[in-house]
This record gives structure tokens, sequence and C-alpha cells, in this order.
């Protein structure tokens, strides 16, 4: 028997328990699928965390809830719901595949499940600006995608929700680029709104009401965050 030979009783041990040694090569490409595997996966969770905060961001979704009730229904319309699903699934395989690839199986679980939520959320914010998600989502609302476009799309169209820039002011209305629209946005004193608001010119806002025409009697009106995106989609 020579150095590099395991001890004849082990091998008797191994073959009376119905087992059989499996070459080196064999556990070589395990580490390396399992690498790979790695690789794929917390590239996906990253991509899912970052369209999914993408789509946050660009629909004004934090808006909704200052209208309160009313506001809930859009917001749990329009939420990004595929996405987000998609990022927490593949957190999971990923915190799975990295116990078994490292010696983090020594580590308290929670601390890797924190790990993984608070890095895997992070990276994916940063990537949430990288310009290939404003890409694929506007090809999405063109039908351009038909795998991954439905997860770029709001679950329904709700056409009581209008995101424009005013631009006129009145002292009970203003007029409110929608798109490629002009829509005059009628404000009494059952509109929900902030203390205090008085739009002005250039001020982007978020208007939910009834539509007639030109017209849309403003059952809420607030504030939009201010930037060039998709917005809520139509």
């Amino acid at each position: 028997m020579t150095d590099h030979q395991p001890p004849q009783s082990l091998l008797d041990t191994i073959h009376a328990a119905g087992r059989r040694m499996r070459p080196r090569w064999f556990f070589w490409l395990k580490s390396v699928a399992l690498a790979l595997s790695t690789v794929l996966v917390a590239g996906l969770a990253v991509f899912a965390i970052g369209a999914a905060v993408f789509l946050y961001r660009e629909r004004d979704l934090g808006t909704l809830p200052g209208f309160g009730w009313r506001g809930w229904t859009p917001f749990l319309g329009h939420f990004p719901w595929t996405t987000t699903i998609v990022g927490g699934l593949a957190l999971i395989v990923l915190l799975v595949l990295v116990r078994r690839l490292t010696p983090s199986y020594r580590w308290p679980l929670m601390f890797l499940i924190a790990f993984a939520v608070i890095g895997g959320t992070a990276i994916g914010a940063l990537t949430s600006r990288a310009p290939f998600h404003g890409q694929i989502a506007n090809r999405a609302l063109r039908g351009e995608l038909p795998v991954i476009g439905p997860a770029f799309r709001p679950r329904f169209d709700d056409e009581q929700v209008f995101i424009g820039t005013v631009s006129v002011v009145t002292n009970d209305s203003v007029t409110m680029m929608v798109g490629d629209e002009m829509i005059i946005i009628e404000i009494s004193d059952d509109t929900h709104q902030p203390p205090s608001f008085r739009p002005s010119i250039g001020d982007r806002l978020m208007v939910i009401g009834e539509r007639q025409g030109d017209t849309i009697q403003a059952e809420g009106i607030r504030p939009a965050m201010r930037r060039s995106g998709m917005g809520m989609p139509r």
C-alpha cells in the first residue's frame, strides 16, 4: 500500500456500506458547478431587486399612500410584485448555495439572512439607476419582450391616476400636461391635498379622480417626485 492509498479497512467499510469512491474530477466539477450557479443566482437577485426598486421609483408609488385609502388600490396594482418575489426567492437560493460552497455554515443563520437581504438590496438599489432598466421597461411597454415584459408592466391600467406637469394655474384649477394631452384639473374644497398646498407652473403632480373629456374632478392631488422616466404606465 502506498502513501496515497487509503487503508484496506477503510475501503472494506466503504464497500460494505454500498458506497463507491468518486474520482477527484467529480468533486472539482461539482465545485465549479456550485460556483457558477452562485454567480448566476446572485446576478438574478441583483437584477430583480434593481428592477423592483426602479419600477417602484419610476411609478411614483411612494406618493400614492398619501391619498389615504383611495391610493392603496393603484399602489397594490402597480407594485412590482413579480420582480420583488423573484428577487426574494433568488436571495433564498443564493443563501443555500453560499452555505454549501463556503464555511459559512459555521455562521449564525440570522446573520447570513441579514447579510444576504441587506447586501442584495443595497446592490440592487444601486443598479436600479443603470440605464438598461429603463430601456427594458420601455421595450416591455411596447410589447417587445414577451418573456420578461410582463414583469415590467403594471397588473392593470388605472384610468383614475394621472401624473403630469403643470402649465397653467388658476384659483380653482390647474392645467396639466399628461403625456401628450392637456388636461384641466378642477380642485374643490373636497379635494384631498396637503395643507397649504399651492401648485405652481412646472410642478409635477399626481392626481386621482374621474376624467370626463379633457377635465378631471380631482379627488386627491399631491406633488409627484420630480424625475424623467416612465411615470405611471399608461
